[in-house]
């Protein structure tokens, strides 16, 4: 399996077959129109325009050249991978209101401390509250429904009652989403990307003004550390990705309301992890949002020993990294240092 680049204007086509030196005419250019990841296989059979050499320049492995072009070429490619010009993205403050969450579990497990805690994300900087009810760290088990109710909907009717903040629900349950956005959740964070509760497609068709947060992970929570294998992780997570994407617009669900998470940490090795990192400009490929979660997870400790209280150095880094690359969203522990290493860094990039 490999990957091209999906084009939205024939000028775009052309452009960037200038770039690598093709020349090709309007006609052919508007062949390539709407291809996005396509095997080997496919893509001969349908056009006939890349020779080995060139079509291995679109490759994963290769995309990281691709990004050392003068600065005239690296401005049109950014425009052929949705990377405009360069904005903060949205901070989501993470709110776990359960007793077992890798970082901050039983902290904020009491309504009172919940809604302090929310009140402080909200103070220092959030645009979003991720709310969630069920630990998703590697091993975790599973919390009944009416469990996991009552841990969320309560706080979020709560917030939504005393303040001005939009609300994310960490669920993959169908039930859990609908009392939310009854509550007032505008955004469903699901893990299992629509895999778990075959209703939950439904919840989001009959709530149109609902976005969705659809992540990759091998397995479960309980299963997905258990010697994860890819033959190119990205190459299968754009794979991945491309048919939940599918589903959803089958559905009725447009591009617009879906959120891409790559998913660190859920279903990887440390070398997956980093090779996400590397390629996060990647994603941009697939036309939706983009969400990175790298808040203090264990990938960090594997870099420098630490634990997860004492993440924030790596976390800014993957902060850096997903400004740079233009992602939308990131989710993050410690909102106040994360808003304020982008504000630093949005402003020395506005020099002269």
């Amino acid at each position: 399996m490999n990957y091209i680049i999906k084009f939205s204007s024939v000028g775009d086509v052309i452009k960037y077959l200038e770039i690598l030196g093709i020349p090709i005419s309007n006609d052919d250019a508007i062949k390539l129109l709407g291809l996005n990841i396509v095997s080997r296989s496919k893509l001969l059979t349908e056009s006939t325009l890349f020779s080995d050499i060139c079509f291995t320049k679109l490759t994963p492995s290769n995309y990281k050249n691709l990004l050392t072009f003068t600065e005239s070429k690296q401005f049109i490619l950014e425009q052929l991978l949705g990377l405009k010009a360069l904005s903060k993205p949205s901070i989501m403050g993470i709110l776990n209101v359960t007793p077992d969450s890798f970082s901050d579990g039983s902290l904020y497990y009491l309504k009172l401390d919940a809604v302090e805690h929310a009140d402080e994300l909200t103070q220092n900087g959030a645009h979003i509250l991720d709310i969630g009810g069920e630990s998703t760290r590697p091993g975790a088990e599973k919390v009944e429904l009416t469990e996991e109710f009552d841990r969320v909907v309560p706080i979020v009717n709560h917030i939504i009652s005393n303040r001005e903040v939009t609300i994310s629900v960490d669920t993959y349950k169908s039930v859990i989403a609908q009392k939310s956005i009854e509550a007032g959740a505008k955004i469903i964070n699901d893990i299992s990307a629509l895999q778990f509760d075959e209703v939950m497609i439904r919840v989001l068709v009959e709530n149109p003004k609902v976005k969705v947060v659809i992540m990759h992970m091998l397995g479960t929570p309980r299963t997905m550390q258990s010697n994860p294998v890819y033959e190119n992780v990205i190459e299968d997570i754009l794979t991945f990705f491309e048919e939940r994407i599918d589903f959803c617009l089958k559905h009725g669900i447009t591009k617009d309301r879906i959120i891409i998470d790559p998913g660190i940490g859920f279903g990887k090795r440390h070398e997956d992890n980093l090779n996400i990192l590397r390629y996060l400009s990647t994603f941009h490929s697939l036309g939706c949002e983009v969400l990175l979660g790298a808040s203090r997870k264990s990938f960090i400790n594997r870099i420098v020993e630490s634990d997860p209280m004492e993440r924030l150095p790596g976390t800014l880094a993957t902060t850096s990294i997903a400004y740079d690359n233009a992602i939308q969203y990131i989710r993050v522990h410690d909102v106040k240092e994360n808003k304020q290493y982008l504000d630093v860094l949005e402003a020395t990039k506005g020099g002269v």
